[in-house]
């Protein structure tokens, strides 16, 4: 799902002068492109998918909000897109937000996409050696 909603916002950009959304719009700017609501929510999220089941606009993921209204052109293929987290619809964030979900949740790992349109399944070791910065 997450992968998918990296698509959208590249779609996004493309149709924007190669700009991603402001981080706090996200959601919303990529909404109508997302023909299927339930892939706002993460298949380990079923509270999220209760939410967006009943009509409600929810999101397991976050924006990396250094990315907000950056050009494409601007950023290393390699730099966080999207993660997986519980900051709700339009959320954004960072290393912080990433690593806080991960301590309230009890996991070990999370779903991150990259601007170059791959994801992974990151253990928490290694989220501070990601790149979060464009």
């Amino acid at each position: 799902n997450a992968r998918q909603l990296g698509i959208g916002l590249m779609d996004f950009a493309t149709d924007n002068d190669g700009k991603l959304p402001d981080a706090d719009k996200w959601c919303d700017a990529i909404a109508q492109a997302v023909v299927i609501p339930a892939l706002f929510a993460s298949p380990l999220d079923p509270f999220t998918l209760d939410l967006i089941n009943d009509g409600e606009k929810a999101s397991s993921y976050a924006f990396n909000a250094a990315l907000s209204n950056k050009s494409l052109d601007d950023i290393n293929g390699r730099t966080v897109l999207l993660f997986e987290t519980n900051l709700g619809w339009n959320g954004s964030g960072g290393l912080k937000q990433a690593q806080q979900h991960l301590e309230d949740n009890f996991v070990n790992e999370l779903v991150v996409v990259f601007v170059d349109g791959s994801s992974a399944l990151v253990p928490a070791n290694e989220l501070p050696d990601l790149r979060w910065n464009p």
